[in-house]
């Protein structure tokens, strides 16, 4: 009965391994696509028709399947998949700026392990700055540019505004989200460990 347990277990941190693997892929193509509009954006289309077609998100999803620490989690039957899985979804729901997802990723990856705490800084600037956002000066040149061409048309410029500005918006859903989790995650808790001495007992261990 241990034995096909063991088996059970670690076919289902295989399981939480490919769908980790999955966001990673999707992750990657979120990025490339950012990156591309951001390079039409700046008329620079042949940078993006010569650009690799290999994805990195591809390849950081076989990195991650096939890392032996991967592979050793999955065997030795350790919690250590579910908690990466918890920071993939993090930073997938960052990448897409999707609020809820972030913060549940962030509130259950902190519930597991302490060490995802530190990764609130980089959320936050996904989130209000978006994936893959060039440096507002790059437009700004852009849009200089562009006024010294159409200056026989009257002075009127092409302006690029909406990249590179930072949005609180987004920050603000998360946090607030963030609140949201981290009230049922301990209310779940509470009903849990209801016998054994509620919260407290916890938050003292």
């Amino acid at each position: 009965g241990g034995h096909h347990s063991h088996i059970y277990c670690s076919l289902v941190f295989v399981a939480v391994d490919f769908i980790a693997a999955m966001l990673i892929r999707s992750t990657g193509r979120t990025l490339q696509m950012a990156r591309n509009r951001s390079l039409k954006s700046l008329d620079l289309t042949k940078s993006v028709n010569n650009s690799v077609n290999v994805s990195a998100g591809d390849t950081a999803s076989l990195i991650y399947l096939w890392n032996p620490w991967t592979i050793i989690t999955c065997v030795g039957s350790c919690t250590s998949p579910i908690e990466n899985l918890m920071v993939v979804i993090m930073l997938h729901g960052a990448c897409s700026r999707l609020a809820p997802l972030a913060a549940f990723g962030y509130v259950m990856a902190t519930h597991l392990s302490l060490y995802p705490a530190i990764l609130i800084l980089p959320v936050a600037l996904l989130l209000g700055y978006g994936p893959d956002t060039p440096p507002t000066k790059v437009f700004l040149q852009k849009g200089l540019s562009a006024n010294k061409i159409d200056m026989s048309d009257n002075g009127k410029g092409t302006s690029q505004k909406g990249f590179g500005q930072f949005s609180w918006k987004p920050i603000l859903h998360f946090i607030l989200w963030v609140f949201i989790w981290s009230c049922y995650v301990l209310s779940l808790n509470s009903i849990i460990l209801n016998k054994v001495g509620g919260l407290q007992e916890m938050f003292e261990k």
